[in-house]
């Protein structure tokens, strides 16, 4: 935490430190705490109460001297609030600003003096407003979210939890009934003549006047998430990356946020990765018209250069299938080169997170019996991708590289033989050297001629120097035979 004491050198004979805070380092604070930046700390009684007052009075809104003491306490010292923050601040404004002339605190409900306290008795005022499976949910999205989430991947993700639905679907009716039962004792007196005339003509036309059953919506309305968003914006508690994404605009929030939601991390990462890995199920895809995640919005392969590759899944998935445990799922994420390959080519971010998945799905194999031949596979997968980040940092052809470099290591990997596989797909699906598609697991692939052109040429071993193991001049991918240089290695790289 940054503290705003003055940092000037006291020349006081006595050695007693002065205790007239700075302007100048006061302002600083505020500045830096304009910036989302942490706590910042405001030491003093009087600074504390102006910072309160001045932005209470932007809202229009002021505090009598009775609930301001309640709030403060004395001016002897901080009194109640016991950490004195700017970000506390802006809480406590967000608070107080819904206050009444006439509202007064007792002992008993007095508000809590520190950040986190503050900020679950908000978020407790919000889930009584809006529905707690509501909030509960739309939050702990937006906590455990790698890159937070937009408005549209809110809607798809409330709408596939029932329980939102039904709680939505029970406060409608609610507030229809008791709108009717509003308007029905509202009603003016009828006279006899009246009553008479219209028994007869509910007689006559029974079903005419009866109202009409009201659908169960199977989506989430749009305004039932802007209605939460626009609470949360008005109190400065989230902010809105370049992405569209919405995530806590400070990390002393997002702590506090993790520890109220820790029950329902398990199911926002099974839902999360539900959703961004493609895998949610038919009827309710179609029903709650929960839109598709696929690799590529076009059509196309991620190998291709024109692909319009859906960055937000490789942001995603793998980190949350990885962390609720649906470790085959992860394996046909992580341990594909085709969806690697989009990984690498969304940029060094994306491929960093996806390297860190990687590695945490192969700490949890080593601790589970899954396999001998998954765990050696997510192991070379792991050790291959840890080479490709610093050839994707200098700049160098994503697809050029996953090839070259795969192509490169022992002839036990993995990875080598996948890339092996790879190339020969692509002859086969191209047709050179009299090779025909069929039986190839490319045949639906679409792409230009020269997209894989590096595949059929030699890889020269001058192409990288970073490289290791490359495949020597005038030799074929496909070739394991060398007169300068044979893969001899058993072990597992």
């Amino acid at each position: 935490a940054t503290t705003t004491t003055d940092t000037n050198t006291n020349t006081n004979t006595n050695n007693t430190p002065s205790t007239t805070p700075s302007k100048t380092t006061y302002k600083t604070a505020l500045c830096i705490a304009a910036n989302k930046v942490d706590t910042i700390v405001l030491p003093y009684y009087t600074q504390f109460q102006d910072q309160l007052t001045a932005s209470l009075s932007t809202k229009h809104r002021t505090l009598t001297p009775t609930q301001l003491i309640s709030v403060m306490g004395s001016s002897d010292s901080v009194g109640y609030i016991t950490e004195p923050s700017a970000l506390y601040c802006s809480l406590l404004v967000h608070v107080v600003s819904h206050w009444s002339s006439d509202t007064t605190l007792h002992d008993d409900d007095r508000l809590p003096t520190t950040v986190c306290g503050l900020f679950s008795t908000i978020l407790d005022d919000l889930e009584g407003r809006y529905g707690v499976c509501l909030v509960r949910t739309a939050l702990s999205c937006v906590t455990f979210a790698v890159r937070g989430v937009s408005d549209f991947e809110m809607e798809d993700l409330l709408s596939m939890v029932d329980g939102v639905l039904l709680e939505i679907n029970s406060n409608t009716l609610n507030v229809i009934s008791s709108s009717n039962s509003n308007s029905n004792t509202d009603t003016k007196p009828i006279s006899k003549s009246k009553s008479k005339s219209k028994a007869k003509a509910n007689t006559n036309s029974p079903d005419k006047h009866k109202p009409k059953p009201i659908k169960p919506v199977k989506r989430v309305p749009r305004s039932s998430w802007n209605c939460l968003l626009s609470s949360l914006s008005d109190s400065n508690l989230l902010t809105q990356s370049r992405n569209g994404c919405y995530k806590w605009c400070n990390s002393q929030l997002q702590t506090a946020a993790e520890s109220r939601y820790h029950t329902e991390k398990h199911a926002t990462h099974k839902m999360l990765a539900t959703y961004f890995g493609n895998l949610v199920g038919y009827t309710k895809q179609h029903s709650a018209y929960v839109r598709q995640q696929p690799s590529t919005f076009n059509s196309k392969h991620t190998w291709e250069c024109d692909a319009h590759l859906n960055t937000r899944r490789f942001e995603e998935c793998g980190i949350h299938m990885v962390a609720c445990n649906m470790y085959e799922s992860a394996l046909e994420e992580l341990c594909s080169l085709s969806q690697l390959c989009g990984a690498l080519k969304c940029g060094v971010t994306t491929s960093m997170g996806v390297l860190h998945s990687l590695r945490e799905l192969n700490r949890k194999m080593a601790n589970r019996a899954l396999g001998e031949l998954k765990t050696i596979r997510v192991q070379h997968y792991t050790l291959w991708l840890t080479g490709m980040i610093p050839l994707i940092s200098s700049g160098k052809n994503p697809v050029d590289s996953i090839v070259a470099f795969g192509t490169a290591q022992p002839v036990v990997s993995v990875v080598h033989s996948d890339c092996r596989q790879l190339v020969l797909d692509y002859r086969n699906n191209s047709g050179v050297g009299g090779v025909g598609n069929s039986g190839s697991n490319m045949n639906k692939l679409h792409q230009p001629q020269s997209l894989f052109q590096s595949l059929l040429q030699p890889l020269d071993t001058d192409t990288d120097t970073n490289m290791v193991t490359a495949t020597p001049t005038g030799l074929d991918p496909l070739s394991t035979h060398s007169s300068t240089h044979t893969h001899t290695h058993t072990n597992t790289p």
